[in-house]
């Protein structure tokens, strides 16, 4: 492996470097940054118990992946890039934090939407189910999610492309019902409590509407930024199936399991006009696949060609020790 990387081009050699030093000063500013934002939580006593868990398992996860990925960083700078994948541990608390967060998102909505439903009951609401449930869940799909990439790691197959899909749509439906429906709607009834003496809010119904209309202002960028990190998500998943010829291959084929073309089954007598799409999407296709075909061809040539470099640096090296 030492003799692979004298080969690697220099300009990538030092990109990488860039982007772990980078990682790792980011990676050092958000642990201490979630080490206070856990201090100020666990001095908290406005928040209710549910959604002070939910955040507070967030910061916590964040420090563990911090964590995680310095110590990985380190390993690469030290050892060398071909050692990363030796420490088991550090990668699955790696994955495993960055899963889970991947959810959270999800459940603050959730909790929210439940703190506005029950707001009468929800502040003296003391169970513990609402945490051990989601928390078992999400940490089951989280270790779901690593057990598959551990059987078949860089495959692309249906329940990806689902999987992906449905986040995105569930993200982007997550926002606009956090921002208009949520506040808005806690904001009507804490504005009819206040309009109508004889209401039969309560003052405890008050202060649960009020604390809704905060908290959801408040969390309105971290579920932003939630979805973006979805949809940062999705971008690596179809950067790696567009450039990655197996995988593009594998996606193509269950696409057109979806998508089936039935332009070359058309049996019937059509017009000139719709023949002569016909032929523009005919000739389209042949083109994107002749494109296709060379990017294959020039990914295989650089593999021929580093490879050839790789056993000329071989036979080099055995005459030298001889």
């Amino acid at each position: 492996m030492a003799n692979a990387t004298l080969f690697e081009p220099s300009f990538v050699n030092v990109c990488s470097s860039a982007l772990l030093l980078l990682n790792l000063v980011l990676c050092t500013v958000q642990l201490p940054l979630s080490l206070l934002n856990i201090s100020i939580l666990c001095r908290t006593s406005l928040l209710h118990r549910n959604l002070k868990f939910v955040l507070f398992t967030q910061s916590v996860l964040f420090c563990i992946s911090s964590l995680a990925q310095i110590s990985l960083i380190l390993v690469i700078f030290i050892l060398g890039k071909e050692h990363w994948l030796d420490y088991k541990i550090i990668l699955f608390f790696l994955e495993f934090p960055l899963l889970y967060i991947n959810y959270i998102g999800h459940v603050l909505l959730i909790e929210r939407f439940i703190a506005t439903i029950f707001a009468k009951m929800y502040e003296n609401a003391k169970s513990y189910a609402f945490n051990t449930g989601t928390s078992f869940c999400v940490a089951t799909a989280a270790q779901e999610a690593i057990a598959t990439e551990a059987k078949a790691p860089l495959t692309f197959t249906a329940g990806v492309l689902v999987t992906v899909s449905i986040s995105m749509l569930i993200s982007f439906f997550e926002i606009i019902k956090e921002m208009v429906f949520l506040i808005t709607h806690n904001l009507k009834l804490f504005m009819r409590g206040l309009q109508i003496p004889a209401n039969l809010h309560n003052l405890s119904e008050r202060y649960q509407l009020a604390e809704n209309i905060r908290t959801g202002r408040q969390l309105a960028p971290t579920f932003l930024f939630h979805f973006l990190n979805i949809c940062g998500n999705a971008l690596i998943e179809l950067t790696l199936m567009r450039r990655h010829p197996i995988l593009r291959k594998n996606a193509l084929k269950i696409l057109a399991k979806f998508l089936p073309n039935r332009c070359f089954s058309n049996n019937r007598i059509t017009d000139s006009g719709k023949s002569q799409k016909m032929v523009q999407r005919i000739d389209g296709q042949k083109r994107w696949e002749k494109r296709q075909q060379k990017r294959d061809n020039k990914s295989n040539e650089m593999m021929e060609m580093h490879f050839t470099k790789l056993k000329e640096q071989w036979q080099n090296n055995e005459k030298g020790n001889l």
